[in-house]
């Protein structure tokens, strides 16, 4: 189920790399950074997650 979690977070970063690899107004680069950010963050401990399971 962590795999899985994980698998979904693989895609969402890519989603938002894309995202702010375009031409964006800053207020919207801004947002989508800081989302970007959060998703990092919940990338790392789900990460965490399934090395503890593992151990």
């Amino acid at each position: 189920m962590i795999a899985e979690a994980e698998r979904g977070e693989d895609a969402a970063k890519k989603a938002y790399r894309d995202a702010l690899a375009k031409d964006l107004p800053a207020d919207l680069h801004d947002m989508i950074q800081e989302q970007y950010s959060t998703v990092l963050d919940t990338h790392n401990k789900v990460r965490a997650l399934e090395l503890q399971q593992t151990a």
